[in-house]
């Protein structure tokens, strides 16, 4: 009751893009990832009919697309970008055969 508290470990997801080699092109947080404009701009217009997204609208897609991928690829499994759904494939580079979500404590 009256003893510290204990240090809260936060939650890291991490996005690991792997050619066909298994070689890392990139990883970073799913937070951080880029999706392509034209992505953001063409789901931007699907999700909330504004093709010019406020930065309000850019989250939201960058949200949904994250969301869709962990749901996708759950954490600490390797898929391939093949089993993804064609319209997917478009949120990755073009070299990019292997998508594996990573979870981290910090």
């Amino acid at each position: 009751m009256f003893g510290r508290k204990k240090a809260v470990r936060k939650r890291v997801m991490t996005l690991n893009l792997l050619d066909s080699e298994m070689n890392e092109l990139i990883s970073c947080r799913v937070s951080d990832y880029a999706l392509p404009e034209k992505i953001v701009l063409a789901l931007s217009e699907e999700y909330f009919s504004d093709p010019d997204p406020c930065e309000i609208h850019r989250g939201a897609v960058h949200n949904r697309v994250m969301m869709e991928i962990m749901d996708s690829c759950p954490p600490g499994i390797t898929r391939k970008l093949s089993d993804f759904p064609e319209y997917a494939r478009a949120w990755f580079p073009e070299k990019t055969a292997f998508v594996r979500i990573a979870e981290e404590a910090r």
